[in-house]
């Protein structure tokens, strides 16, 4: 990234580069299997499908993996050392690899907001219907903010095992 400081001069910014992890393509499946159920409609599969919402979150998953496959993983055998967003600036350009950067981030923050709150409203429903909503999102928020601060490679590790 590069910004225009006053005089005309340019100044870089360079974000600080993350180690690395690796992780097995086993775990990469289940992390994408696990957070593409996790992410579904449920309260408008339900209403609209009924009993056959699971047909809907199968085949969803299935579109999700094919895109994996096809695109995703292809991309990182090309290009292993970059992340994801140099990757799309590198095959879409500069102004295109932004905006679709911009416009993937902004999804995900979306996807990642209503799931905390679908959980929450979830919980109150079924198990905790006392329990304030604002404390039971601070609780799944600590827990995630510590499975983000562990890195990949234990949240992949975690995943696996409560899929035994």
């Amino acid at each position: 990234m590069v910004f225009h400081a006053a005089g005309n001069s340019k100044v870089k910014l360079s974000l600080p580069r993350l180690p690395m992890e690796r992780i097995s393509q086993s775990q990469l499946a289940a992390m994408i299997v696990l957070f593409q159920i996790g992410s579904s409609p449920l309260f408008l599969l339900a209403s609209e499908a009924g009993a056959d919402a699971w047909i809907s979150v199968l085949i969803g998953m299935i579109g999700g993996l094919l895109l994996l496959l096809l695109v995703t993983l292809q991309l990182y055998r090309r290009m292993p050392e970059e992340d994801l967003f140099d990757m799309i600036e590198r095959t879409f350009g500069k102004v295109a690899g932004s905006l679709l950067t911009a416009v993937y981030i902004v999804y995900f923050g979306y996807k990642a907001v209503r799931n905390v709150r679908e959980f929450g409203d979830l919980m109150i429903l079924y198990l905790l219907p006392s329990t304030p909503l604002w404390f039971i999102l601070l609780t799944l928020l600590v827990v995630a903010a510590y499975a983000v601060f562990q890195g990949i490679e234990v949240f992949s590790r975690v995943l696996r095992f409560c899929c035994r």
